[in-house]
């Protein structure tokens, strides 16, 4: 199993959050999660990404979200154990 890349950042917006991260040497594609930081249950956005920015949309303003982003290196996902706050 890789390494989950680190959130370099992850600004909340007007409804969205923007997640730009370092990629992994291994990883093929991404997979961009959030759930409500209250919540335990993970709202995959997409699992196909292959740039190193996504913007998730259509959350509620001010409110508290974490955001995971998983790597894929063409075997295995990264574990959803690392995630940042927004």
């Amino acid at each position: 199993m890789g390494i989950s890349p680190a959130v370099a950042t992850c600004i909340a917006g007007d409804a969205s959050i923007v997640c730009n991260w370092t990629p992994n040497y291994d990883s093929v594609k991404y997979a961009v999660s959030y759930k409500l930081s209250t919540s335990s249950n993970w709202t995959l956005v997409s699992n196909k990404v292959t740039a190193t920015t996504y913007t998730i949309t259509g959350l509620t303003n001010d409110t508290e979200y974490n955001v995971c982003i998983q790597s894929y290196n063409g075997h295995s996902w990264t574990s959803t154990d690392h995630y940042s706050t927004v």
